[in-house]
């Protein structure tokens, strides 16, 4: 019994983290402040819930100020060919996330 109920409960977690990775996106394009807090919040259930970030989110989210990490906008992307990976780029804080091709 309680084990269908932690099932549940992650199953509904994750749907929330997806449904505020999508909130998220649409609000990183004027504001910010509100996008960072869904991303708080998203951490929040992910770690609450014993729920994995999927790698899909990962690349957008930066993990040391939680800002959505739009390339373009409040990201900084770069290919590096020479050890074949991606370089993703926080534009306010500057942590860089690398993503092996």
């Amino acid at each position: 019994m309680r084990s269908t109920q932690r099932r549940i409960s992650r199953e509904i977690a994750g749907a929330r983290i997806s449904v505020l990775f999508s909130l998220c996106l649409d609000k990183a394009t004027g504001d910010m402040e509100t996008a960072r807090k869904y991303v708080k919040l998203i951490r929040k259930i992910s770690t609450h819930y014993k729920v994995r970030i999927p790698n899909s989110m990962k690349p957008h989210i930066c993990k040391k100020c939680n800002t959505v990490m739009i390339p373009g906008k409040s990201a900084i992307v770069r290919i590096v060919s020479s050890n074949r990976y991606v370089a993703y780029r926080c534009s306010s804080c500057g942590w860089e996330f690398h993503r092996h091709y």
